[in-house]
This record gives structure tokens, sequence and C-alpha cells, in this order.
């Protein structure tokens, strides 16, 4: 939180924001540390009071600066990273593998292999995905846990995107999002026998920002722990399995500039 010193000057976290403004040049973007720490709290006491082995999982492409991620790690916080930079990235930031979600429906054997190395997580998009981690999986004599992106089907709930008043959420659910097809599922549940290199550990499912109604949030928490349960024979035998809900809670913004009036036009 910004705040003014006896001298009026402005400071967050104790430091004075024109100091920064002239060490490292305008426009710039500060950070608390404290209001980072404050809000890892925020989400850990929310989540905890309800279900007791929760774990807060941060996507890299939240905020890709490698000293943010590191006070992340410092708080216990494991990663979910796309692609090979955040990957990297999140190693830097000293991120424990096995704290690491690999995502994305855009893996090569380079990744694939990297994960399994060092024993990160990998979620699966696609049988074809599921395939291919196995194989390269057996070819380095090892197992590896991995999560299924799941891409549940919304049924008949009504509400339009904040993003596209005239597009209903579940039908940009299925449309714009990753994850496995409900079409496909049958599939990936024929392959899994033959797949002995996987140990699915959890289920993955990500809605996105579409709308702050808490209504959303039910009815997709309802859609996933259905799937979940027509998939659950092929968990690994653990005692806390993983679902995780990907995020995506909506933000407040700042109102829009008004550019016209505050140019002095009309």
């Amino acid at each position: 939180m910004i705040v003014a010193d006896d001298n009026g000057c402005a400071r967050i976290g104790g430091i004075e924001l024109e100091a920064v403004a002239r060490e490292f040049g305008t426009p710039v973007f500060v950070f608390s540390g404290d209001a980072i720490r404050q809000r890892v709290e925020d989400f850990r006491s929310a989540f905890e009071a309800e279900w007791r082995h929760f774990e807060l999982m941060p996507s890299l492409k939240a905020c890709p600066i490698l000293g943010v991620r590191a006070l992340l790690t410092e708080l216990g916080c494991g990663c979910d990273v796309f692609g090979p930079g955040e990957f990297e990235g999140a190693l830097r930031a000293g991120v424990p593998p096995d704290r690491i979600s690999v995502n994305g429906s855009i893996k090569d054997e380079s990744i694939i292999r990297k994960a399994i190395e060092i024993g990160a997580r990998i979620v699966i998009d696609s049988p074809r995905e599921a395939s291919l981690i196995n194989d390269i999986a057996m070819t380095m004599s090892k197992t590896v846990d991995v999560l299924l992106r799941l891409k549940p089907d919304l049924g008949d709930f009504s509400a339009t995107s904040d993003f596209a008043p005239d597009v209903l959420i579940a039908e940009l659910s299925q449309r714009i999002k990753y994850g496995i097809p409900n079409s496909e599922l049958e599939d990936i549940v024929g392959l899994w026998p033959s797949l002995t290199a996987l140990r699915l550990i959890g289920f993955h499912s990500h809605i996105g920002r579409h709308s702050k109604q808490l209504d959303l949030w039910m009815a997709w928490a309802a859609a996933v722990s259905a799937k979940v349960m027509t998939l659950e024979s092929l968990l690994a035998d653990i005692k806390n399995p993983v679902i995780n809900v990907g995020g995506g809670f909506a933000s407040q913004l700042d109102a829009d500039l008004d550019v016209v009036n505050r140019s002095g036009d009309t």
C-alpha cells in the first residue's frame, strides 16, 4: 500500500517512490513484498479453511519477474509453467522441481525429457501426448507424475463472458481453453493400462477470467468434481490426489481512462 510520510513523500514498504524513480527512471513498476506476503496468506487462509491439503501454485506467466517469483518460492508456493522459458525461470527462481507443473498443449520432446529428468509434474492435454510422455519415460527408465487436464461441459449454464458478452461461458470454455475434450477421454481411459510409466496424481482444469460471479465457480466446481469421479479409478494409490482448479480469478481493474476529457477536447 502507498502511504505518505510526514514530509508528504509517497512511500511503499518504507521506500520513497521518488528515490526509486530517480534511480530507475519512469515509468517503473514497484512491487511490495509485504503486499505479496499478505496476498499469499489470504489465499492460504481462505482455501485451507475448507480444504486442508491446499497448495498455492502461482503461474509464472502472471508475473515473470524472477525476484517476485523467488519471494513466492520463499513463501512455499509451487509454480505452473508453460513452455521452456517459464520452466527455466521457475528453476532459476529456486522452485523445487517436484513443485512445478509443466502445462501446455505444445510440449516438445526436450521439455518433456527435462521435466521427467528433474522430477517435475507434467499436465497431459491429449491422448497423443500421454503416449509420447510414456514412451519418453520408458526410454529413460523413469516413472513420471502426471495430471490430466479436463474440459468439463458446463451444460445449460446460461451466463455470458465479461470479455464477450454475446457468447456463453459454457461455449467459450470448450472453444478456447486447453485440455482433453470429453470426446477424447474414452481414448485416455482405454490407453491407460498400457501407459505403465505414468503415475496419475490428479487432475487440472482451468476456466479463465470470464466472470466475478460466484455461481459460475460453483457450476465449474460441480462440473469438475463430476468428471473427476468418472476417472477416479485411474488414479495412483496416493493419499492426497491433486485437483488443480487452474486459477483465473477475475481481478478488479482500474476504470478506463477518459482520454477525451483528460485532453481538454470535447
